[in-house]
Protein backbone atom coordinates (compact mmCIF):
# COMPACT_ATOMS: atom_id res chain seq x y z
CA UNK A 1 0.00 0.00 0.00
CA UNK A 2 2.61 2.42 1.03
CA UNK A 3 4.32 1.53 -2.54
CA UNK A 4 1.02 2.63 -4.31
CA UNK A 5 1.03 5.91 -2.07
CA UNK A 6 4.74 6.76 -2.94
CA UNK A 7 4.00 6.67 -6.49
CA UNK A 8 1.39 9.01 -6.45
CA UNK A 9 2.88 11.54 -4.64
CA UNK A 10 5.68 11.49 -7.17
CA UNK A 11 3.28 12.06 -9.72
CA UNK A 12 1.92 14.86 -7.87
CA UNK A 13 4.95 16.66 -7.38
CA UNK A 14 5.91 16.04 -10.74
CA UNK A 15 2.97 17.65 -11.94
CA UNK A 16 3.41 20.46 -10.19
CA UNK A 17 6.92 20.93 -10.71
CA UNK A 18 6.17 21.49 -14.76
CA UNK A 19 3.13 23.33 -13.99
CA UNK A 20 5.01 25.84 -11.99
CA UNK A 21 8.02 25.79 -14.77
CA UNK A 22 5.39 26.65 -17.23
CA UNK A 23 3.54 29.08 -15.21
CA UNK A 24 6.86 31.28 -14.87
CA UNK A 25 8.03 30.72 -18.55
CA UNK A 26 4.36 32.20 -19.65
CA UNK A 27 4.99 35.37 -16.90
CA UNK A 28 8.76 35.57 -18.68
CA UNK A 29 6.94 35.89 -21.67
CA UNK A 30 3.94 38.01 -21.05
CA UNK A 31 6.45 40.50 -19.43
CA UNK A 32 8.92 40.94 -22.54
CA UNK A 33 5.60 41.19 -24.54
CA UNK A 34 4.72 44.44 -22.46
CA UNK A 35 7.99 46.25 -22.33
CA UNK A 36 8.58 48.67 -25.07
CA UNK A 37 11.08 47.96 -27.56
CA UNK A 38 14.83 49.03 -28.01
CA UNK A 39 14.23 51.71 -30.85
CA UNK A 40 11.21 52.90 -29.19
CA UNK A 41 13.01 53.68 -25.90
CA UNK A 42 16.06 55.12 -27.83
CA UNK A 43 13.81 57.53 -30.22
CA UNK A 44 11.44 57.93 -27.46
CA UNK A 45 12.74 60.91 -25.37
CA UNK A 46 13.38 64.62 -26.55
CA UNK A 47 15.37 68.08 -25.15
CA UNK A 48 13.67 71.10 -25.15
CA UNK A 49 15.65 73.92 -24.30
CA UNK A 50 12.93 76.42 -22.60
CA UNK A 51 15.34 79.70 -21.33
CA UNK A 52 14.99 80.89 -25.00
CA UNK A 53 10.70 80.74 -24.96
CA UNK A 54 9.47 83.94 -23.73
CA UNK A 55 6.48 83.85 -21.20
CA UNK A 56 2.86 83.57 -23.25
CA UNK A 57 4.21 82.95 -26.60
CA UNK A 58 3.53 79.81 -28.30
CA UNK A 59 6.77 77.31 -29.67
CA UNK A 60 6.54 74.85 -31.72
CA UNK A 61 9.28 71.50 -31.79
CA UNK A 62 9.10 68.88 -33.97
CA UNK A 63 9.82 65.21 -31.93
CA UNK A 64 8.91 61.80 -34.53
CA UNK A 65 8.23 64.06 -37.35
CA UNK A 66 5.27 65.58 -35.47
CA UNK A 67 4.80 69.15 -33.68
CA UNK A 68 4.95 69.83 -30.35
CA UNK A 69 2.89 72.71 -28.80
CA UNK A 70 4.83 74.39 -25.94
CA UNK A 71 3.28 77.03 -23.75
CA UNK A 72 5.54 78.77 -21.43
CA UNK A 73 3.59 80.26 -18.48
CA UNK A 74 4.92 82.65 -15.94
Amino acid sequence: MSNETNRRDFIGYSFAAVAAVGGAASLVGMKQAWDPLPSVLAGGFTTVDLSTIKAGEPETFVWRGKPIFVLKKT
